[in-house]
């Protein structure tokens, strides 16, 4: 048989079998510097029907209840506005938009005329 000068070596270049090279280990703490606590909770994704709902109504509902956030109007298909907040909103909530939407006097439904 023929001798080869490779004999006994893996893909890496060490002889196989032998274990890999030690790593340069860091502990965990000094990896990466702590950072500080979100000054914000993470934000929530909501979604609320448009139906009757002006959006100036809303969003100011949401900045009376989420003090110092900001709220951009965005829309899916047309019915339902779609914010971000820092907690659900509590079935009180949803009864307090509902209330407002319906003292708005620019939603106010006008009866229908038949031209009979």
């Amino acid at each position: 048989m023929a001798s080869n000068s490779r004999q006994g070596t893996g893909l890496t270049g060490r002889p196989k079998g032998s274990p890999p090279p030690r790593r340069m280990t860091i502990p965990f703490a000094q990896q990466k510097p702590k950072l500080p606590p979100p000054e914000n909770p993470a934000l929530k994704q909501a979604v609320y029907p448009i139906y009757l709902l002006q959006w100036e109504n809303l969003k100011a509902f949401l900045e009376k209840r989420f003090p110092g956030y900001t709220f951009q109007e965005r829309r899916v298909n047309e019915d339902h506005y779609i914010f971000e907040i820092p907690e659900d909103l509590t079935q009180e909530d949803k009864k307090a938009i509902s209330d407002a939407r319906d003292k708005d006097p620019r939603m106010l439904r006008q009866p229908s005329q038949s031209p009979e």
